[in-house]
């Protein structure tokens, strides 16, 4: 049976090293980089994947479209014409 050193392989001890004011330790940035990018890749696939979906969807039934959208509906908010105050910034 072959016995590793204490500090080395994945379980090794993780040591803080001192930082000059930025705050954080050179591991720690890493760490964070490794994650923001994990994620962001992983957005990115969920992306590429619907993208290739609906790709599929469009060559699979060339005459249907799928995208909609809702009927144009007017304001219902009254807005008072008479003695108002100019918006900010607005032209006279």
């Amino acid at each position: 049976m072959c016995r590793g050193h204490a500090r080395t392989g994945p379980f090794r001890e993780t040591r803080t090293v001192p930082t000059a004011g930025r705050g954080s330790s050179p591991t720690t940035d890493s760490t964070v980089d490794g994650v923001l990018i994990a994620l962001f890749l992983l957005l990115l696939a969920v992306v590429i994947v619907n993208a290739a979906v609906v790709c599929v969807r469009a060559v699979r039934s060339p005459g249907v479209s799928t995208t909609t959208e809702t009927p144009y509906v007017g304001s219902r908010v009254d807005v008072p014409t008479q003695g108002a105050e100019p918006l900010a910034g607005a032209r006279s």
